[in-house]
C-alpha cells in the first residue's frame, strides 16, 4: 500500500521501507553487499591473510597461487 503525505514535515522520522528489506549478502568484515553467496565467499578471501608474495617484486601478496603465477 503507497502512502501519500500531506506535507514533506516529518518525512525525515519515516523509516524507509527497502531498508528492512535483505536485498543480499552483507560482508562480515566490512559493509559491502552482494547480490549472490558466490559474489560474498569471493570478496571474503580479501580479509584473509595473503599467505603468498612475490619474490621478485615483494609488492604482491595473495592467497590464490594461480594469481601469483599470473602476476609473475
Amino acid at each position: 500500500m503507497i502512502k501519500l503525505l500531506k506535507s514533506l514535515s516529518g518525512i525525515a522520522d519515516e523509516p524507509c521501507p527497502a531498508a528492512s528489506y535483505n536485498r543480499g549478502f552483507p560482508s562480515s568484515q566490512c559493509p559491502k553487499v552482494f547480490t549472490t553467496l558466490k559474489l560474498k565467499n569471493r570478496h571474503q578471501k580479501t580479509h584473509e591473510p595473503k599467505n603468498l608474495k612475490c619474490d621478485i617484486c615483494n609488492a604482491f601478496a595473495t592467497n590464490d597461487p594461480s594469481n601469483l603465477t599470473r602476476h609473475k
